[in-house]
């Protein structure tokens, strides 16, 4: 057992504490790679002593996966309080399947991310946290440099206070932090997809301030949230908010589920110099407009009030995703595949289900199923299956797919091909019908202007009169 890895991958297995002659931070290095067996199987545990990883400055190109963080300690033998882990000028990073849990910290109690470009947070649990944030991002360099981060189907659940530090330790929040008095606009861009906000506290300081509950963009930063859940989420300030806007930042929120958090939804707070835009689309927001909070002027928002909904969502309320969405939500089918084309769907939801049930893409971190909760010996009717109007050979493809529909019906018929994002790329066939016809074509992985199209996942869509009759999914390898 040893502190530092030599290899390009490192394979372990095991429970590691200082008990056992263990030794921490571990240091991350440049192109090596830390790999457990799982989270349940390769802990790290740093017995409250001190914080567990350090990503020195240029440590680029590495992963870290398949590990559980727990009982680091910020407060003591580190510098500025960070409890789980710090990176510095990381580029290149990815963090998977990862249990961050039961670090203290006055400052971050989880894990701290300064100028990191394209750093990649993927399937981790930040759970019952103490301290200062669970995840705080940060861009402090100057001039256009800019960073991004994704941050995809993480949940962070129960991240609370320190109550015994004056001050310091405010809360629950995730922080997403630009450059202060910022020289450029969005000097920090952070994408969340698939996210869980849950039970996070925020406390009020004996100076009279507070914090943001759950997510806190300030400082020129910008953050898109796409199919997260926010709940019961509480900022004991009665002024403050679940989610904050603040000095300049911009957020862009689409299918996302914002319910139950006290006291309000979203604060914004822009100024003269450093306004702040917020916009709101295809998403369920408790109060409805009125769940914004204008803490200040200088501020724009869009609220999309022909696709935003103000609904009691239908929480299952149970089991190991309470806050997946019951039969009836007024979530399911509500969301949009309308988003910014950098943007990409995932393949599945918070809970491992497909993420697109249904009609449409649903509203929130997890997809309608309408199997969940129902007893597998329990009788089933039969169900005859309807014929498949759309089929496709080869899948998967190389370079072309030979593709025949068949239908019945009277009215215009379109046949489109959708990229994994939801957005158009082809049209096979835009024509009127009227009754019994079919078609056999071809698609050579190309947009409609000829371009080469990426590998990836494609949807042949059969639509009458504008509506989606059938879908079929081919794949471009």
């Amino acid at each position: 057992k040893k502190n530092t890895l030599d290899d390009r991958t490192s394979n372990f297995n095991g429970i590691y504490n200082m008990d056992e002659g263990e030794k921490y931070p571990l240091s991350l290095k440049r192109d090596v790679s830390l790999k457990g067996a799982s989270r349940d199987a390769t802990i790290l545990d740093a017995n409250d002593i001190i914080y567990l990883m350090y990503g020195i400055a240029s440590a680029n190109n590495y992963s870290v996966s398949n590990l559980t963080l727990r009982n680091g300690n910020g407060n003591t033998f580190s510098y500025a309080g960070r409890g789980a882990f710090t990176l510095e000028n990381n580029y290149n990073a990815h963090y998977e399947n990862l249990l961050i849990s039961n670090n203290i910290g006055s400052y971050v109690s989880g894990g701290h991310v300064l100028n990191g470009d394209n750093i990649l947070f993927r399937n981790i649990e930040f759970r019952h946290n103490i301290g200062g944030n669970p995840l705080r991002i940060i861009n402090n360099k100057t001039g256009l440099l800019h960073d991004t981060v994704f941050i995809e189907s993480c949940q962070f659940i129960g991240n609370l206070p320190d109550y015994s530090i004056p001050d310091e330790g405010l809360g629950g929040s995730v922080a997403v932090i630009g450059r202060m008095f910022a020289d450029y606009p969005n000097k920090i861009t952070c994408i969340f997809k698939n996210c869980l906000f849950a039970k996070n506290r925020a406390r009020i300081l004996e100076s009279g301030g507070g914090a943001a509950a759950a997510l806190h963009a300030l400082y020129s930063s910008q953050v898109y949230l796409v199919n997260c859940t926010f709940s019961e989420n509480i900022a004991e300030h009665p002024e403050r908010i679940s989610i904050g806007v603040t000095n300049g930042s911009n957020m862009h929120i689409y299918n996302s589920l914002l319910y139950d958090n006290e006291p309000l939804e979203i604060g914004i707070a822009g100024s003269q110099d450093y306004p702040c835009s917020l916009n709101i689309y295809n998403s369920l927001v408790d109060g409805g407009e009125d769940g914004i909070k204008y803490i200040s002027d200088y501020n724009s928002v869009f609220y999309d009030t022909e696709t935003n909904i103000d609904e009691d969502p239908l929480f299952l309320g149970k089991w190991e995703h309470p806050y997946q969405i019951d039969n009836g939500s007024p979530c399911i089918d509500a969301g949009t595949l309308n988003l910014p084309d950098f943007i990409e769907i995932p393949m599945f939801d918070l809970a491992g289900n497909p993420r697109i049930v249904g009609d449409s893409i649903d509203i929130g971190a997890y997809e309608w199923n309408p199997t969940v909760g129902i007893d597998k010996y329990q009788y089933q009717p039969i169900e005859h299956e309807k014929p498949k109007l759309l089929k496709a050979a080869p899948n998967p493809f190389s370079t072309q797919t030979r593709i025949s529909a068949n239908w019945d019906f009277v009215g215009h018929v379109q046949i489109e091909i959708y990229n994994n994002s939801g957005l158009r790329v082809d049209i096979l066939k835009s024509d009127q019908s009227y009754g019994i016809a079919s078609l056999i074509t071809s698609w050579d992985g190309k947009d409609q202007y000829g371009n080469v199209l990426p590998a990836g996942i494609y949807h042949v869509v059969l639509l009458l009169d504008e509506k989606k009759v059938e879908s079929l999914k081919v794949v471009k390898p």
